[in-house]
């Protein structure tokens, strides 16, 4: 069974071993009531919270979910006026392990458009670990309308990858995420853009690079 506490705003469950000293035979779920930072080593060592984050300039109440399971560990992200914004697994097997990690990067509501809803494809084209962090030159160069744009990630951090034009205004973000080491390739689509001078930027931990295309049309 799991009970409410109105007065605390938390959520117990039913505890048969009575593994939490804190609550007899009751162990913490969650609680609205916790602040940013707090943690409840009863629940399955499980760490809520809550605080106010902007996000697509719109202020709400962002709450995470961290849980770990003795294999691996999970952080779930919720914020108020959008759902789910962020997902993070990571789970060993043996020696080793797999970590799987999702952003969400815009979304349409109400028909009313928030952040960057530009679908692009990261492709992982080789698992071994580069010696060095390296964004590549385009290739075809001059193209069109599509070209494709290779970069090596030495560690798991995150990476953005932004397409500028000749002014300086950001057109597009191809990548904006937490990537895992490897080479991986992404695909920027010139077709609604016309033709001249566009440079693509990385950045990442420690590092940053700009190179320069042509789209010819």
């Amino acid at each position: 069974w799991v009970r409410f506490d109105t007065a605390t705003q938390s959520i117990y469950a039913f505890d048969s071993a009575n593994t939490c000293s804190y609550y007899f035979r009751e162990k913490l779920i969650d609680s609205l009531a916790m602040t940013a930072g707090s943690s409840n080593s009863c629940s399955n060592k499980t760490y809520d919270w809550s605080r106010t984050d902007t996000i697509y300039n719109v202020i709400g109440l962002t709450k995470s979910f961290h849980r770990y399971n003795g294999t691996g560990n999970s952080t779930l992200q919720y914020n108020s006026n959008f759902g789910i914004i962020r997902y993070e697994d990571f789970s060993y097997m043996g020696s080793y392990g797999h970590q799987y990690t999702g952003t969400m990067i815009g979304c349409f509501i109400n028909g009313i458009k928030y952040g960057d809803t530009i679908v692009t494809d990261i492709r992982e084209i080789n698992k071994n670990i580069p010696t060095v962090i390296k964004l590549s030159q385009n290739y075809p160069n001059p193209f069109n309308p599509n070209t494709k744009i290779k970069f090596d990630v030495t560690k798991s951090s995150s990476v953005k990858i932004v397409v500028y034009d000749v002014s300086g205004r950001e057109v597009q973000t191809l990548v904006n995420e937490r990537l895992n080491p490897g080479t991986f390739e992404t695909t920027f689509d010139g077709s609604q853009f016309t033709s001249g001078v566009y440079f693509y930027k990385m950045v990442t931990e420690g590092y940053s690079e700009t190179r320069k295309m042509l789209l010819i049309k």
